[in-house]
């Protein structure tokens, strides 16, 4: 078992930072950090979002350097994980995560595929739940963090990867998984794992749309929007 040290945590903290302040610029950040030799590889850069209260994470696979580091901001605050664990290149993945009385399990294919998160324990924060998608060198990952209205209400966190988006909607303690696509005008469609359908637009760094859910007789529906932090 290696020990992989906190060396670049702060490097990483501050990219973070630095590109989530750039998207409430005028402009949002299209910058891709992601190496182009790591595109069809477990290393890169993995960017997602956190329900369970509302935040994104970032996780880094030798990247840029030989540093394993994950990073969630969660309501504006900053959790910084290092991992014990064996990682090799092209290599099926599994790697324990811990920050404090906090941890999560993060595994991927050998080829970057599959990325998840599981065995999530964050203290403040429970039943909290996390999606993501790899980055890579020609596919910029955004994340978007919102809420959703009407017939019912909560959180409502979007990632998009080119043409796929997936989400988590958080209605109290009950979180369902949101699957959808984006076409070329940036107008997308789904639906929730609730049967609940939805659809909306991306405009620069906002997404915003309605969402309808019908079970027999009864109609729920409503708005959703949210606002690119990452």
């Amino acid at each position: 078992m290696r020990s992989f040290l906190p060396a670049g945590l702060m490097a990483l903290c501050t990219l973070l930072l630095l590109q989530c302040s750039k998207v409430n610029d005028a402009a949002p950040n299209v910058v891709l950090t992601a190496r182009a030799e790591h595109n069809t590889s477990n290393y890169g850069l993995y960017k997602g979002v956190f329900v369970g209260s509302t935040g994104i994470i970032l996780i880094s696979l030798r990247n840029e350097n030989d540093n394993i580091l994950a990073t969630i901001r969660i309501d504006g605050r900053l959790y910084q994980f290092t991992t014990i664990g064996t990682l090799e290149a092209n290599k099926p993945t599994e790697l324990l995560f811990k920050s404090g009385n906090s941890y999560f399990t993060f595994s991927v294919d050998a080829d970057g595929g599959n990325a998840a998160i599981s065995g999530i324990h964050m203290e403040g924060h429970p039943d909290a739940g996390i999606i993501l998608f790899k980055e890579r060198s020609d596919a910029l990952v955004r994340c978007y963090e919102g809420s959703f209205t009407g017939s019912q209400e909560g959180t409502w966190n979007l990632i998009v990867k080119g043409v796929q988006l997936q989400g988590l909607v958080r209605n109290g303690n009950t979180t369902t998984l949101a699957t959808g696509l984006v076409n070329p005008d940036q107008s997308i469609f789904g639906e929730v794992s609730s049967g609940a359908t939805f659809d909306g637009k991306i405009v620069r760094d906002k997404v915003f749309g309605t969402w309808k859910n019908e079970t027999g007789n009864i109609v729920e529906n409503g708005n959703w929007e949210g606002v690119r932090t990452y």
